[in-house]
């Protein structure tokens, strides 16, 4: 039986952790590199070092889940095209690739999400960065809307809902009316949407790398970090 790897991604805020218990294949882990770094943070407190190690046992993971040819998940931002390129290589060894993909139209339900999560514990993402991560990831979807083998588009602006989902390229449903962030970024690959004006060419990766970057720079007046309650 083919094995797969199911990537829960989308911008931070999303509410990528509370839809994994819904649409995860059950017995399925998920490998989440915020868990992985709150448990470590017990112990080092110095972030460069829990960064690393965090990634260190993320990758112990997966690694450990492909030696065996075993189903596993991750979850993401997916706004790098490098990250794109590591899981279209294991597609091409052989897992399935099961994209569940999620946004809202609003960018402040993910600013004030993200703030209620600081509150209680979890990490500050400023605004700008927020804002960069979801432009870069509608982009990078656009450009390889075509590549995962299962893709389902989940909308997160209140509980996770389902609007789209295509299987081996064939379309087993779409939700009407689509929300503006499927319209304004992915309406090429929809046939009764009018395309949207592109903001930057998307014509090769690299195209998308250097939007995500202008995103970056961008000046943004944002407070500090905000005071744990």
């Amino acid at each position: 039986m083919q094995p797969s790897f199911y990537v829960v991604a989308g911008p931070n805020g999303v509410g990528k952790s509370t839809a994994s218990f819904q649409y995860l294949s059950e017995g399925v882990e998920l490998i989440n590199s915020d868990d992985i770094a709150r448990q470590i943070r017990h112990q080092q407190q110095h972030q460069e070092v829990v960064q690393r190690m965090t990634n260190e046992e993320s990758q112990r993971r997966i690694q450990t889940h492909l030696k065996n040819r075993e189903t596993f998940a991750v979850e993401t931002n997916l706004h790098e095209a490098d990250t794109w390129q590591y899981f279209l290589a294991l597609q091409q060894a052989g897992y399935a690739f099961r994209l569940i993909f999620m946004c809202v139209d609003d960018l402040t339900v993910l600013n004030q999400r993200v703030i209620s999560r600081y509150q209680q514990g979890g990490h500050f993402v400023r605004e700008d960065i927020i804002r960069g991560r979801y432009e870069a990831g509608l982009l990078l979807l656009n450009h390889f809307f075509d590549e995962p083998d299962v893709l389902m588009l989940i909308d997160g602006s209140a509980q996770p809902e389902l609007i789209f989902q295509r299987i081996d390229r064939e379309v087993k449903f779409q939700n009407t009316p689509l929300p503006e962030w499927v319209i304004k970024h992915l309406s090429t690959h929809f046939q009764d949407i009018p395309p949207a004006t592109p903001t930057t060419s998307l014509s090769s990766i690299d195209g998308v790398r250097t939007r995500y970057n202008q995103l970056k720079q961008t000046p943004i007046q944002t407070p500090d970090e905000p005071s744990r309650l």
